[in-house]
């Protein structure tokens, strides 16, 4: 008997802490007493689903549960297991301590999966983070049959649709030709579709503030606020951004690719060629917002990680909910502590709000405004100071008159925009190329000395001077120039004052 228990395979599982995958080994332990099966290492409840299900599976599939005390433990038992995906690694160690499984099939796996009633075995979420960690531990990873990103090259696979499918000799043998998502038939690289981007330029009439404000963003990754009236495009510009961004890198694509596996949509994870476009409601809590939950689910910032993160009429989310903001914005990460656990998920997104000037929405459109000017000051007053800081560009978007609606040529400029925005791209990864990166932000004398001025006279902050220098090197390349000039240093300023200089 001894034998027979050194020849038994290790199973093992994965926990989930943000993006990080802790290995669980899950174990089974047969012996003589009262027929029952003790799961240790999850909560009752858990416990007691997970164990109705693998025992129909397995009598529905025509294995043997054996009629004695059966003990199953997860350990390290202080990570959080309450998932789905630990039926199928469950029921593989039982299968494996009865001698169920062909002699052949003997070998350390690692499993995740749900189990149905009849047998099947469904997908989870988190499924490629934990092939993501088999592939980097050299685990032989069994799943329900499901497309893995073509980066997973090394991953070897057993693909199972059913339980009954371990009767075959030959089902857990491993497989390393992976097949990809129909998203990934295209080529990854490819830049984004000009048309798209054409198009939805040309349905935005007038707001050439508004368009190089956008030009900007897209080329230097600077949040921007869009301030103006109803109906004057704020939310048409907000949407064409997405096409104007870069191709994405492939560890972003992996990072974006991994936080949509954690949600309850596995087919999420194989989007991989768009980047996130999220826009979020005012009613919005904290906890959706951020993330939350025990142990913590990623929020809109992290699933908004290498996208656009849209906030809609600014100043009726909660105070609170946007000073959650602050950290994320800086850092691009958010580190999330409960009393059990502390977790990290990735969020450098890039974000665009957009707001009314006013309660009413008209003020300096040319209808009357409503407002008195303590009312509108404290309506702008919502959207605090730090957050205002952080903000690279805030745009006025004026209105639209009716004439320009039904003009054809009125964005006619589309095809410009985008021929300088391409040019400027390739100018500044050359100049990245050929400088070293302390010395990105090169002021001229006479630029250097003008926003000096400016900081002084608007009472900027260290932080607001930082950002308008940042600004001006976006606008330089935007003009293909080297150095940063005076007239890039007014034009960084002119993009921050929609709701006054911070």
């Amino acid at each position: 008997m001894r034998d027979m228990k050194d020849h038994q395979p290790n199973i093992y599982s994965t926990a989930f802490l943000g993006l990080d995958t802790p290995q669980l080994n899950v174990e089974a332990d047969i012996r003589p007493g009262l027929p029952q099966i003790q799961i240790v290492g999850l909560s009752e409840a858990r416990g007691k689903a997970i164990r109705e299900r693998v025992r129909a599976a397995l009598l529905n599939c025509g294995f043997k549960v054996p009629d004695q005390r059966i003990t199953i433990n997860l350990s390290p038992a202080d990570f959080p297991t309450d998932h789905p995906g630990y039926d199928l690694p469950i029921a593989l160690a039982l299968l494996a301590r009865s001698q169920q499984l062909p002699k052949n099939a003997l070998a350390d796996y690692c499993a995740l999966g749900e189990l149905r009633l009849d047998g099947r075995i469904l997908p989870v979420p988190g499924l490629l983070l934990t092939a993501r960690a088999c592939q980097e531990s050299g685990l032989p990873l069994v799943s329900a049959s499901t497309p893995f990103p073509s980066y997973l090259t090394k991953l070897r696979h057993v693909s199972l649709d059913h339980l009954s499918d371990l009767r075959t000799p030959s089902s857990l043998q491993p497989q390393t030709k992976l097949s990809t998502s129909p998203d990934e038939q295209v080529d990854q690289n490819q830049p984004p579709s000009t048309e798209v981007a054409q198009r939805q330029l040309h349905a935005i009439r007038d707001q050439p503030l508004g368009k190089l404000g956008l030009l900007t963003a897209a080329l230097g990754g600077h949040h921007l606020l869009l301030c103006g009236p109803p109906g004057s495009g704020k939310t048409m510009l907000a949407q064409a951004m997405m096409p104007l961004l870069a191709p994405i890198e492939d560890r972003t694509r992996m990072e974006i690719a991994c936080i949509r596996s954690l949600q309850s949509n596995p087919k999420a994870t194989h989007q991989l060629d768009d980047r996130p476009f999220r826009s979020v409601h005012h009613s919005t809590s904290s906890a959706a917002l951020i993330g939350g939950g025990a142990p913590p689910k990623p929020g809109e910032i992290s699933l908004a990680h290498g996208g656009v993160l849209f906030l809609d009429e600014l100043p009726e989310f909660s105070a609170g909910t946007l000073n959650q903001l602050r950290e994320p914005l800086e850092s691009g990460v958010i580190s999330l502590s409960r009393s059990h656990y502390q977790v990290t998920y990735p969020a450098r997104f890039q974000l665009i709000a957009a707001m009314n000037p006013c309660p009413c929405g008209w003020l300096g459109s040319g209808r009357p405004c409503r407002c008195e000017p303590q009312r509108v000051l404290r309506y702008q007053q919502k959207i605090s100071g730090p957050i205002l800081d952080r903000i690279d560009l805030q745009v006025a978007v004026s209105p639209v008159s009716s004439r320009r609606l039904f003009e054809k040529d009125a964005g006619d400029l589309g095809e410009d925009l985008l021929a300088q925005l391409e040019s400027a791209r390739q100018f500044r990864t050359t100049r990245l190329e050929e400088k070293p990166k302390e010395l990105e932000i090169q002021l001229t004398r006479g630029a250097q000395s003008f926003l000096i001025d400016a900081a002084n006279t608007l009472g900027l902050s260290a932080r607001s001077v930082n950002k308008i220098m940042q600004v001006s090197r976006t606008l330089a390349d935007l003009n293909l120039e080297d150095g940063v000039l005076v007239n890039h240093v007014e034009g960084a300023l002119a993009l921050r004052t929609a709701l006054g200089t911070s």
